[in-house]
């Protein structure tokens, strides 16, 4: 027969935009369905698309106790995604992948493949994965709930060293076992998907992961257990992904109109914002466009050494705002602004009085929640908008107010436990000094307790440096007993390698960084997880 699964043949049908058609150019003959071969090592990948290969693999797989699991898709969100297969291992160097489309099965169909899963996922099996989540959501969507997930070796990696920049299976693969392995992006260009690989290119990959996910499971059982955070990570890490994966398929309940109220108001104050800043300019422009801020504020940006810059960004507006007046409007107009997008996007993503966001357990350094759309938990959060959301995510919100009041419990201050016991809770001291009686106080006292450095602290609340020096000084003097407390807190951290409060752990590699910067921001991540802020 002639060989069709040529390159020149599938750049061919990628450049008609027959991208679907690609994988039939690869005979799935071709990829060994043998179960029963014996070929050690990682090059034992096998594709089971026959009724005599699924009775094999079940028959495996239910005498084992543990199995990884990988799910392939044609998109990274598992919300939209197509489920092409199931890859499966129990053993390191053996791995076996069951695809759901009909052209690559033989005497099955996709009925029976799904039935078949049905059983293992519903059997006793333990199963791990990396980033579990996707599968189980996956799966999930195509009717098949995995009844027990036992371990996944991303959230693991991220209990045992918390500030790492990936903790993808390509970079655990290459760190821990020293092997090279490609990633989906590496497989696939920016606006294809699987369906554009051979089916022999899908089956490797499918069980690479597998094989490298069940080999990385008893180095990081290791691990966890070195670190004296098994107990942990099973009751509040693998505990809150469950709880996490059932929310993202059932959804959580928002009430539509009342973020869409909120957002009228605000974009009301917005707009008289916009007509004050206009009428102390004395013209009306855009406050949106580039081009007319740039042409309004020239001026004042190139008396304060910015040579006519292309570009306005944030930044820059943040820096003249600490003298300019008219730019301190802008840039609260503009942080409103943002705001209001955020509602608008969470608004859009409602869908018959829910929205179905996917969260993200690792992307916080100090540990902390975090959603993609819509974003939800990255930014303080007004009591009357977290009062839109199912009680289910309430505490997944940052809270000034609680992570002020976990100070006063741990660090014992005084005054500090004095203003909290207070019925406004407002610091009499702050609220009459000369510099901070503007300044959101509770916003200013947390920036401060979690070691935000002078120049972050100037752009934040629009003062220059010589008033943060004075804010910074008279704060420490008031809360002595607060900043005392934090800073012996940081000190047992960075001796550690972790933070600790409740004989809880949060490990973070940077806490014993010889990287200065890295090291401060680590103890950073460590007082934020310990306030959740």
């Amino acid at each position: 027969m002639t060989n069709l699964d040529t390159e020149r043949n599938r750049q061919l049908l990628s450049t008609y935009g027959f991208h679907s058609l690609a994988p039939l150019l690869a005979n799935p003959s071709d990829v060994r369905l043998d179960l029963n071969e014996t070929t050690a090592g990682p090059d034992s990948y096998h594709a089971v698309v026959d009724v005599k290969g699924i009775q094999e693999l079940e028959s495996l797989l239910l005498s084992s106790k543990l199995c990884s699991i990988d799910t392939e898709s044609d998109d990274k969100d598992p919300r939209e995604g197509t489920l092409l297969g199931v890859a499966f291992s129990v053993k390191g160097g053996k791995a076996y992948f069951v695809p759901l489309i009909e052209n690559d099965l033989k005497d099955l169909s996709r009925d029976d493949v799904l039935k078949f899963l049905k059983r293992i996922f519903d059997s006793d099996i333990n199963f791990i994965g990396h980033n579990i989540k996707y599968d189980y959501l996956l799966l999930r969507r195509n009717g098949i709930r995995m009844k027990s997930i036992q371990f996944d070796t991303m959230l693991a990696a991220y209990d045992c060293h918390g500030d790492w920049d990936f903790f993808n299976l390509r970079d655990l693969a290459w760190r821990f076992l020293r092997e090279k392995i490609k990633s989906y992006s590496d497989l696939v260009d920016e606006d294809g998907t699987f369906f554009d690989l051979p089916f022999t290119e899908l089956v490797n990959h499918a069980c690479q992961d597998v094989d490298v996910t069940i080999r990385l499971y008893p180095i990081f059982l290791a691990e966890l257990s070195e670190r004296n955070i098994i107990k942990q990570y099973y009751e509040h890490t693998m505990r809150l992904m469950m709880h996490l994966a059932n929310l993202e398929f059932q959804g959580i309940t928002v009430d539509r109109d009342k973020i869409d109220a909120i957002r009228r108001s605000l974009i009301k104050k917005a707009s008289r914002l916009k007509d004050d800043i206009c009428k102390k300019v004395g013209e009306v422009f855009d406050l949106d466009s580039e081009k007319d801020l740039s042409a309004v504020f020239k001026e004042a940006l190139v008396v304060r050494g910015y040579l006519a810059p292309r570009k306005i960004t944030m930044a820059i507006l943040e820096q003249v705002a600490i003298s300019e007046p008219i730019v301190r409007l802008v840039v609260q107009y503009k942080r409103l602004r943002s705001y209001i997008v955020r509602l608008e996007s969470t608004s859009a993503a409602v869908t018959d009085g829910k929205i179905y966001p996917l969260f993200n357990q690792i992307k916080s350094r100090a540990g902390l929640l975090n959603t993609v759309k819509p974003s939800l938990f990255e930014s303080d959060t007004s009591p009357e908008l977290k009062s839109c959301f199912d009680s289910s995510v309430i505490d997944y919100f940052k809270d000034r107010q609680r992570s002020l009041d976990t100070l006063s419990q741990v660090t014992q201050d005084p005054v500090l436990q004095e203003v909290r016991a207070s019925k406004s809770k407002v610091d009499v001291f702050m609220a009459e000094h000369a510099v901070m009686k503007d300044i959101d106080h509770d916003e200013l006292l947390l920036s401060l307790a979690t070691g935000q450095p002078d120049s972050m602290l100037s752009r934040a609340f629009l003062v220059d440096r010589l008033k943060v020096e004075m804010i910074r000084h008279d704060l420490g003097k008031r809360y002595q007993i607060m900043f005392q407390w934090l800073e012996s807190y940081r000190r047992r951290a960075q001796a550690n390698g972790y933070a600790t409060i409740d004989g809880k752990r949060k490990y973070i590699d940077g806490l014993k960084s010889s990287d200065v910067a890295r090291r401060e921001r680590a103890l950073e991540h460590a007082v934020r997880w310990l306030i959740r802020y």
